[in-house]
């Protein structure tokens, strides 16, 4: 099985979602006591609501 890497989402209960298919994805694909090999990068919203909050909004790096 490979390792697969996700993008959380905006807050802990949407990454949970993620997770959470994913696992159900992986146990309906392959049966048993099958879990995705994966990795999440999840990012604090609070930093994401005080750039929306200036006006700033997110950009990539170096715009």
């Amino acid at each position: 099985m490979k390792t697969i890497g996700i993008l959380g989402g905006m807050s802990a209960a949407s990454t949970q979602i993620y997770y959470r298919e994913l696992c159900a994805l992986t146990r309906r694909r392959l049966g048993g006591l099958h879990s995705p090999e994966l990795l999440i990068r999840s990012l604090d919203f609070a930093n994401i609501e005080a750039l929306q909050a200036r006006g700033t909004g997110m950009r990539p790096a170096g715009f």
